[in-house]
């Protein structure tokens, strides 16, 4: 039977792995200090609510970019490492936080005082009763005690939450070029077509008849819906060659345009010829 699809190979580059999880280390040490002490020093606590979110989202995205770039193809390895860093960057960035909190109240605290865990412990457990900051602008009574437990529990959830859903949004995309061991190159919106003859083109490219394409016209500017097609290309050995076709609808919000895409032809496998005619529009 015939292969008409890509399929990932779920491959490991086991010469260039130990150098992205070397590089995924040295990134989740740099952003746990960034990421401590902006939340210490962010003029404005309603904004500390959105930094979890954002190093998460970060985070996730970032590692399992490296881990791309090392030509992982395995989603599941991409995203499992992008959280287990995010993970440890998120509980190492209480080290530096800690030291912040008191460092900023003009405590005299050392680096050895957050490096030894039961003086670490003590530390945390003095915030947690005296509170480390007030709701608002620094004004009234610190949050402490339980609401104070809430608000890290919250935090914990938005960054260990953020980063798996960013990195799966990073990792599952892409073509990889198992003949010359490079990812594809990708060339969006190369064509439009009319949304009349989206059964058509479903059937007949799924099926790899892409005379299709030359026997259906071409999208009108004004169309609302519209198909697009998408095209990866190998780069390198040109062997590797995919075609996607998504169905986009154009809405208005708040005065803005905005994209609603459906995927209707996913990566179906095309010869090198017919994708050069197809990206000549």
């Amino acid at each position: 039977m015939s292969v008409t699809h890509y399929r990932r190979s779920h491959g490991v580059s086991l010469l260039l792995l130990p150098i992205a999880l070397a590089a995924c280390a040295a990134i989740s040490a740099v952003a746990s200090i960034v990421y401590a002490y902006c939340m210490v020093y962010v003029p404005v606590v309603q904004l500390a609510f959105l930094l979890p979110l954002l190093f998460g989202a970060g985070m996730g995205a970032t590692l399992a970019l490296v881990m791309k770039k090392c030509k992982v193809r395995s989603t599941f390895l991409a995203v499992g490492v992008a959280f287990l860093f995010t993970a440890g960057s998120y509980f190492l960035s209480w080290l530096p936080w800690t030291y912040a909190t008191f460092a900023r109240a003009d405590v005299d605290v050392s680096v050895l005082d957050v490096l030894f865990p039961p003086s670490l412990v003590v530390m945390i457990a003095n915030i947690y009763e005296t509170g480390a900051w007030s709701i608002g602008t620094g004004s009234g009574a610190p949050v402490s005690g339980v609401m104070l437990g809430i608000c890290w529990a919250l935090e914990a959830v938005f960054v260990l939450g953020a980063a798996p859903l960013a990195a799966f949004g990073v990792a599952a995309g892409g073509v990889f070029c198992e003949s010359c061991q490079t990812w594809c190159t990708a060339h969006r919106d190369v064509m439009r077509l009319p949304p009349q003859a989206q059964g058509a083109l479903a059937t007949r490219l799924d099926a790899q008849d892409f005379t299709v394409l030359a026997e259906t016209p071409r999208a009108q500017p004004y169309d609302n819906p519209f198909l697009r097609v998408d095209l990866h290309r190998c780069g390198g050995c040109g062997a590797t060659n995919t075609l996607s076709l998504t169905l986009v609808t154009r809405t208005q919000q708040n005065g803005k345009e905005q994209l609603h895409e459906a995927p209707v032809v996913h990566d179906v496998l095309i010869t090198r010829d017919y994708a050069d005619w197809v990206q000549k529009g």
